[in-house]
């Protein structure tokens, strides 16, 4: 090993057997705090909350690998205390695993790294966590990855091997005055306080820049997203787009909802009183009313330090579509706090 670069050996699992895979394709290197790094190729970038999170999702295999990169913050002293910390934070208490891994343990340079490794199942879908914590200098910094598939570990590993650590900023950072934070949002792990869930909560790719029929994002791309008021009324609205970004006419399909909920601890009942879709090639046309009955619960996923709505029926429903995929919430859907 180089200086100032750390190649981790990550522990392998029982689900996954080793095979041969093609050679990963890397973009340009990336810094965050006193970790350079070179994330795979197009994977999708998203900076939420000071970290760094990629993603990838594999629409013919199913497989999917969440990549966070976490800036450094004062070390415990040691390394194994590092790790500890790191992993009972990030993975054992919001994954309900082991809290005492078998660890892997290198040293160059003055930092050292200790990974581990598990594996969760949820609803019969094995997972594989793997973790990095590296420490030196006065600091520590952790990089966390989750995939369902082994076609993933070429470019975990080879994105593990061009890490190279900032010496000169981590003394600095290591000599500053030690801060607390006393932000008013500090994380809760679950809520079901009918206040927090006010607001609009979604998922897609879309974004909030539609003006009409012009598209100002990719190709292919939609939207979905609750809006749900104090007052006990709500909106659902979904936008699909097909087409070039930037030309007019890609336009394909809106769906709007609108109606009241009403809470009762974790059930929420939503229930409808207008739904219409609207579609360049059926015109409009207005929809059966779909009253479901779900439990909820507003969760803060550590990994990628995001919070979540999630919300669990009986059955997937015609206006949600098809359930996510979430490890820890089985048969459900998850949409992201959204400004």
């Amino acid at each position: 090993m180089k200086t100032e670069s750390l190649r981790i050996v990550f522990i392998l699992f029982v689900l996954i057997l080793c095979c041969v895979a093609p050679k990963a394709i890397f973009c340009q290197t990336e810094k965050l705090d006193i970790i350079e790094f070179t994330p795979p190729k197009d994977w999708t970038k998203t900076p939420k909350d000071g970290l760094m999170v990629y993603n990838n999702y594999d629409k013919t295999t199913g497989g999917f690998c969440l990549l966070t990169v976490y800036p450094s913050s004062a070390s415990a002293g040691s390394p194994d205390k590092d790790f500890v910390n790191a992993w009972n934070e990030k993975v054992a208490k919001p994954f309900k695993t082991e809290a005492n891994p078998k660890t892997e343990t290198q040293s160059d340079g003055g930092w050292t790294s200790v990974s581990a490794a598990t594996q969760i199942e949820s609803d019969g879908n094995k997972s594989a966590i793997m973790m990095t914590v590296v420490s030196g200098y006065g600091r520590t910094a952790n990089i966390l990855a989750i995939l369902n598939n082994q076609e993933y570990f070429p470019q975990i590993e080879a994105f593990m091997a061009g890490i190279k650590m900032d010496k000169a900023q981590a003394i600095a950072d290591a000599k500053r005055p030690s801060t607390t934070s006393t932000s008013p949002t500090a994380p809760v792990a679950n809520s079901y306080s009918p206040a927090a869930l006010v607001g609009k909560w979604g998922t897609g790719t879309a974004g909030d820049t539609v003006s009409g029929n012009y598209i100002q994002y990719g190709s292919n791309a939609s939207q979905k997203y609750y809006q749900f008021n104090a007052d006990g009324t709500y909106s659902f609205i979904y936008s699909g787009y097909s087409g070039l970004a930037g030309t007019m006419g890609s336009f394909h399909v809106a769906m709007e909802e609108s109606g009241v909920y009403t809470l009762i601890g974790d059930s929420m009942t939503i229930t409808p009183k207008k739904s219409q879709t609207r579609s360049n090639s059926e015109g409009l046309k207005y929809n059966p009313l779909e009253t479901v009955v779900y439990r909820w619960t507003i969760h803060y996923f550590e990994g990628i330090g995001e919070y979540a709505l999630i919300m669990h029926p009986a059955h997937q429903t015609k206006r949600d579509g098809g359930f996510d995929y979430v490890l820890a919430f089985p048969d459900s859907y998850s949409y992201s706090k959204m400004k």
